[in-house]
Order: structure tokens, then sequence, then C-alpha cells
């Protein structure tokens, strides 16, 4: 490929097709890994540059030529440094370990979205799932009555591909996974009597089992909006209406950018929480961010911030975080003028815990999985 650009030049057309701002942050936090450095790192001009040039699929000779420097010590410095950022990233994201050479680079980041013109559209919020017990007045439940008790199920809204996931004995209790609408529906024609007319068999309750969320769908897809409410702090902060700064939080916590002692975020997202409570009408902020230090473990930094239009968290506001049989093994309660609160704690593979936030006689909890 002929000399014919300067390295702005570069720096343009990369601007142009990729994400820039993303990537260049997402390798600065890879290049600190790599690196194994306490303290904060940045990609060097060199680094920059080098990087802009390989994504418009310049060989590393002609960018030495572009760039004014020597061939062989360039070269020498991207296999050094950039080759082993853009590995570390890949490993990262993927879990794979991919050895990156200058034709590579361009290809394998592609792979990873931060192409412009592979970027999707922004993904709709996933459904919540759902599971709902039916519990009948029967003794038995013969194979042919259970599916057409599934098939009528279906006619429940986006259920047509719920399954039963259960069916437990005694007075019979059908466990089935579906969707929010489709346990509005369920609960609706029961609160009128009509369930049971429609099943044709006696059905004496129903309820909702606890929604989990699982938290390694953070880290495994890609994306800004996950099941049971959650996003990221990133797609929070830039999808606010009017002053972002409503939120005291906002200029302090970024996702990617979430630095406490020794805890690096690899994902940081956020849910609103009720709480049916005098002391205010606003949603309270809760921030939980996982670490990169293992896969099968993480360390877990949960935050409560104060809520849209507050200086300080309320006062008295308990977060808890429970174990498996509910029993409170973490605490931390807001004084008269906390910025926020927070909790540290560690989860294994299949591991189960949950979070309350309390007020008075208000509360909600939140039930995880990793």
């Amino acid at each position: 490929m002929g000399n014919t650009k300067n390295i702005q030049d570069l720096i343009q057309e990369a601007e142009e097709n990729w994400e820039m701002s993303r990537l260049t942050a997402d390798l600065v936090q890879a290049k600190r890994k790599w690196c194994n450095s306490k303290y904060k790192v940045q990609l060097s001009s060199r680094e920059l540059d080098g990087l802009c040039g390989l994504l418009c699929s310049y060989p590393p000779c002609d960018l030495a030529k572009i760039m004014g420097v020597k061939p062989r010590g360039f070269t020498v410095n991207l296999t050094k440094g950039l080759y082993r950022y853009v590995e570390t990233l890949i490993e990262e994201r993927t879990g794979k370990q991919v050895k990156i050479s200058s034709a590579k680079v361009a290809s394998e980041l592609e792979k990873l979205n931060y192409k412009k013109s592979n970027m999707q559209p922004p993904k709709e919020p996933k459904p919540n799932n759902v599971q709902i017990t039916l519990k009948l007045d029967l003794k038995n439940l013969s194979k042919e009555q259970s599916e057409v008790i599934q098939a009528i199920l279906r006619q429940a809204p986006g259920s047509e591909q719920s399954e039963i996931d259960s069916i437990r004995k005694g007075s019979i209790e059908i466990v089935l996974n579906t969707t929010e609408k489709g346990a509005d529906w369920l609960e609706q024609l029961q609160a009128i009597g009509e369930l049971e007319e429609l099943l044709g068999v006696p059905v004496l309750d129903v309820w909702r089992e606890k929604e989990i969320v699982n938290l390694s769908e953070w880290v495994q897809e890609a994306g800004d909006l996950f099941a049971g409410g959650w996003q990221t702090v990133k797609y929070f902060l830039k999808n606010l209406e009017g002053d972002p700064g409503a939120y005291r939080f906002s200029s302090a916590v970024r996702a990617g950018e979430i630095e406490i002692n020794d805890f690096k975020a690899i994902a940081s997202c956020i849910k609103l929480f009720e709480l049916q409570c005098s002391q205010t009408s606003e949603p309270i902020p809760m921030v939980i961010n996982l670490s990169s230090e293992s896969k099968q473990e993480r360390d877990i930094l949960l935050q409560v911030y104060p809520s849209k239009g507050e200086r300080y968290v309320l006062p008295g506001l308990q977060m808890l975080v429970l174990d498996v049989e509910d029993k409170v093994f973490l605490k931390a309660t807001a004084g008269e003028a906390d910025d926020y609160i927070q909790l540290r704690c560690c989860a294994e593979t299949g591991e189960s815990f949950s979070v309350k936030l309390l007020l008075d006689y208000a509360s909600v909890t939140e039930y995880f999985i990793f």
C-alpha cells in the first residue's frame, strides 16, 4: 500500500469507521491489566497512531514511514505493547486466547463489535423471565392432562414457547416459565374466577416464584439492557432526560471506570428501586459492580446512591446482603450525610444471594445468582 496519507488522515478514517472512544477506553484497561499496574495508565500517542493505522489496514512498515520512525523498532514496540493489549481485551471479552499480529488487529476487533458498520441497533430490554405456580385441587395429573394444560397456558401473552418447569406432587403444583405479561394474565384470570374454567381443573391458588437475576449474563453478553430492569451505568447516564447531573453519582461513577481501592469493575449495572415510604417519592439507585478476578469467583461491589435531586442517601436507609437461607451476613446503614453506602462481597459460580433495601417498614428485595 502506497504512502499516500498522513497520520491525521488515518486518525480521521479510524474515527469515521470505528468506535474509537469505547475501544481506546477498553484498551487502556487491558493495558493496565497486562502491565499489572496499580496506577492509571494511558495509551501513548504512538500507540494510538499505530492503532488507527492498523484499523485502516496499513501494515507496520508503511505506518512507520508515515509516522517517521524506524520500521524495526516500531514493529517491536507493537509486538511488546499494542498486540498484547488487544489479546488481553479479547480474552476478557470471550475467554479465548488469540495470538495477535498486525493483520489480525482489525478483524478481531471487528468481531467484538467495535466497528461502526457492525454495531447492532440498541437492544430492547429482555423480557423478564417469571416463574408462576398454579396449585390445583387434584391428587394426580395424567400426561394427557398436563399436555392440555400446557397448551392452554401458552395462550398467555408472550408465553407461546413457555414450558412447564416442574409438577410438584401432593395437591399438584404446576410451575410455569412465562413472561411478566403472561403472569399478569394468569393472575387476573384467577382473581375473577375464570382460570379454573379455562383449564378445566380446580385451581386453589396462583403465585409468582421469586425472580432471580443472573449476574453472569452481564459479563458474558454484549449489550446495555438486561433482564429484571438492570442496565449499564453508562447507558443509564447517556439516556437521562434533562440534566444528567440530577444524580449525584453521575460524575463519579461510569461503566468501566469504577476504581475503589483494589477493585476494578468490568461490568457496572444500575436499577432504580421504589420504596413505598414517606421520606421520598423518587426511586433509589443501586449500582452493582463485578470484578474480573476469576471466572469461577468474582468480587461484587454493591452501592446505593442518593435519589434524583438529593444530595445524600436517605438517613437510616439500610442495605442488607442475605444468603440463600435469608440470613443477613453484610449490612450498611446510611448516616445523616452519606454520599453513598456500599458493601463488598464475593460469589462463586452457582451461588445465590439477595440484597434488601430497608427504610422504616418499607423494603424491597432483589435476588441474584452468579
